[in-house]
């Protein structure tokens, strides 16, 4: 994220203006619906104990948030301060709402902005998106709400409830989503799906318990010490899911980059390899959530050759056919053991197929577009490293060889598609001066292959 607001994309910045001024302009208008003096003279003498406690549980919630990691490595973090805000959206008017919103989030915003140096903007803009969503919430629920005393006293009151949770849900996502997109410069829909599509029931979850406790709130005082504790241990252990989801991740991650390590010809072979696989997948317009699941296997696409000996690994020469058949098996063992793995239930077919030859002549017979994307994107994206990189049996091919040769076997061993993607992706990191360690300018047209230039490389 850009360190100044001048450095945002043009379309950030208006979106970001746009979203401060809603807000003002909608607080100014629940401030103008309340504007009778005794009105705003009783809500301030009952409302604000309750406003300042319930601000100081938002504050207290957002200082410790539950991490998950969405689409394309999208920062989703999970806080309690939801619970809260929509319960005061059920139990408080409009303008306390509102405050509770402002004072808990703002307060929040200043601790980050002067103890972890977060950028000006990005807290003004959290607060004010809150503004906007609590706002919008309450104004929904007062217009459908009947009346009634606790929020669920009849089946007909779960229409206000209902469309209160989705306008909360929808303007709150969108937001923050739209913001994201802008900033990354990529559509608001992908990265929505990106960061939401596995976690959309925990986040209604939490505005469940809201309802829960506005309602015990009004009817059992004394049970919502009882269910804050609920929610405690509900963090904990959505905490505790993160970290274990994470710790396997970067375990399974460490083993790939040992497996590099054994041959210091293949040292972060792995990591640049996942390095091209999403360029090529973004260069595809592939979906964020697809984009991450590629990169995620390419990253372990290796891990199978913990398997395979040095010696056969190490080998200077050439393979008999007896080592060439040993090598070939990691792709199957690296695919056996992250089989088990939640985060890689797609990938573990990219990394079981990532040899196949799109020709139809590799180990399982897989054609085309029969074998899977993810698994033909890792295929060019470690024939090109493999090539370029020193190995015991040959020096590292130029790059503008290594490319003429993926040209050359574009419909053999390689899919055409993604081998345009990728000289087209390589030219644009080098035109934007982003990738120094991608050498030079792709060349424009097919280069003359050398006899040395071959693809039948062990990677």
């Amino acid at each position: 994220m850009p360190r100044t607001l001048r450095a945002l994309p043009a379309r950030a910045r208006l979106f970001f203006w746009i979203i401060l001024g809603v807000s003002v302009c909608l607080l100014g208008v629940i401030l103008f619906w309340q504007s009778s003096a005794a009105v705003l003279w009783e809500t301030a003498r009952t409302g604000t104990p309750i406003v300042i406690a319930a601000s100081a549980l938002i504050f207290l919630a957002r200082l410790y948030p539950i991490p998950f990691a969405g689409g394309d490595r999208v920062s989703v973090t999970f806080r309690l301060d939801g619970v809260v805000l929509f319960a005061a959206i059920l139990l408080l008017p409009e303008i306390e709402a509102v405050l509770v919103a402002v004072a808990g989030v703002g307060f929040h915003q200043l601790y980050v902005y002067f103890n972890k140096r977060e950028r000006w903007y990005l807290c003004v803009f959290n607060t004010a998106q809150y503004v906007i969503v609590v706002g919008l919430a309450a104004i929904a629920y007062r217009a459908l709400d009947n009346g009634t005393v606790p929020p669920l006293a009849s089946p007909r009151d779960l229409i206000p409830i209902l469309v209160t949770t989705a306008v909360y849900f929808a303007v709150n996502t969108a937001l923050i989503s739209t913001m994201l997109a802008l900033v990354r410069q990529r559509r608001p829909w992908e990265v929505w799906v990106g960061a939401h599509r596995w976690t959309w029931h925990l986040y209604l979850a939490h505005l469940a318990l809201g309802i829960l406790i506005a309602d015990l709130f009004l009817v059992v005082p004394l049970a919502v010490p009882l269910v804050t504790l609920m929610v405690l241990v509900l963090r904990h252990a959505y905490g505790s899911v993160a970290i274990i989801r994470d710790q396997t991740r970067e375990t399974i991650e460490l083993l790939a980059d040992t497996v590099d390590r054994r041959d210091p010809y293949t040292f972060q072979h792995s990591q640049r390899v996942a390095d091209y696989c999403r360029l090529i997948a973004r260069r595809l317009e592939m979906s964020a959530d697809e984009v991450d699941a590629i990169v995620q296997a390419a990253r372990v696409h290796d891990v199978g050759k913990i398997a395979i000996s040095d010696v056969i690994l190490q080998k200077p020469g050439s393979l008999t056919d007896e080592e060439r058949g040993e090598i070939d098996k990691h792709a199957a063992f690296g695919a056996e053991i992250v089989a088990r793995l939640p985060q890689y239930q797609r990938g573990k077919e990219y990394i079981l197929y990532h040899h196949e030859r799109y020709d139809g002549s590799g180990t399982f017979r897989l054609r085309g577009r029969d074998i899977p994307v993810g698994a033909r994107i890792i295929a060019a994206a470690d024939t090109f490293d493999a090539m370029t990189s020193d190995r015991p049996y040959r020096r590292a091919l130029d790059r503008a060889v290594a490319i003429a040769e993926m040209i050359r076997q574009k419909g053999k061993q390689l899919d055409p598609v993604v081998v345009e993607a990728f000289i087209t992706a390589l030219q644009e990191q080098e035109l934007l001066s982003d990738a120094p360690r991608l050498g030079a300018l792709v060349p424009q047209v097919p280069l003359p292959v050398p006899a040395a230039a071959s693809t039948s490389v062990r990677h």
